[in-house]
């Protein structure tokens, strides 16, 4: 991600985390991962997130 413009920020917090906060940090580099990846590829994030799960075997449900 670094090399293609994408700075998660993460470098000067690794140092501080608690175990609690590596949900929260992976989730906000995944978002940021997803955002850019699907401005890259000229779709939508949901159009990423189904893609990722669909290589990784993992099955989306809607809830609501």
């Amino acid at each position: 991600m670094i090399r293609s413009g994408v700075d998660p920020a993460l470098l000067d917090e690794v140092v501080s985390w608690r175990e609690d906060d590596l949900w929260f940090w992976s989730l906000e580099a995944f978002v940021i991962y997803a955002l850019a990846a699907a401005d890259r590829a000229g779709v939508s994030v949901a159009t990423v997130c189904e893609r990722l799960a669909v290589r990784h075997g993992v099955e989306l449900v809607s809830v609501g």
